[in-house]
């Protein structure tokens, strides 16, 4: 006479199918994570060649110091009728200013995908934006370079790109051109990883 499965037989069944379930969505959420962070790379990195290409061609300033460049989809935190980046608790307005400088040079097609980051404490990160380091006055081997193109990956200590930059704090008043630095991400926490792109002063071309 056949026996059918005893509990502890179908217990092991149900625990080794949760395991590989577990296992399944764990490699897919990585998966995810890697492919949006692809894409923001992607687009950072485009990014970044345009403002260069427009420092270049034009040997012009943006427009303004801090500005977001405009994302796939209007978010607006403040309701200025410019889509917004940057903090959730200290969110920062696109230009338009820099968007008519950048308009009129014929770059037209500046974009960021809307894959917002949380913290871990709860901040949510967007877009991509124009900044610079604390001075205006620092610098990359011996160059005046204080802007940035900042944005943000998910996952700890990942890796910003060739252009990525940080600031080396024992120089900033000391030694300011050359306080910033070659490095793998500007700040990484156990969620997010902050990159910061060193950017060409117009004044160095």
């Amino acid at each position: 006479m056949r026996k059918g499965f005893t509990i502890v037989e179908l217990l092991i069944v149900i625990v080794v199918i949760a395991i590989l379930a577990t296992i399944s969505i764990v490699a897919y959420n990585g998966i995810q994570i890697r492919s949006r962070n692809v894409a923001r790379l992607q687009a950072a990195t485009n990014i970044y060649k345009q403002l260069e290409l427009y420092t270049q061609q034009t040997g012009k300033p943006y427009g303004v110091d801090v500005a977001c460049i405009p994302t796939e989809a209007n978010y607006d935190a403040g309701n200025g009728g410019l889509p917004d980046c940057y903090r959730s608790d200290a969110s920062r307005s696109e230009s338009g200013t820099v968007n008519n400088n950048l308009n009129a040079a014929g770059f037209t097609k500046l974009s960021y995908p809307d894959t917002p980051i949380t913290s871990a404490s709860g901040v949510i990160f967007r877009g991509i934006h124009l900044a610079y380091f604390a001075y205006m006055n620092q610098g990359m081997n011996g160059t005046l370079r204080p802007h940035i193109l900042i944005f943000f990956l998910e996952g700890s200590d990942q890796d910003c790109g060739p252009y990525s930059v940080r600031q080396d704090s024992t120089k900033i008043t000391t030694d300011p051109l050359n306080s910033i630095i070659r490095a793998k991400n500007y700040i990484s926490d156990t969620s997010f990883t902050w990159c910061a792109l060193s950017l060409t002063h117009y004044t160095a071309i």
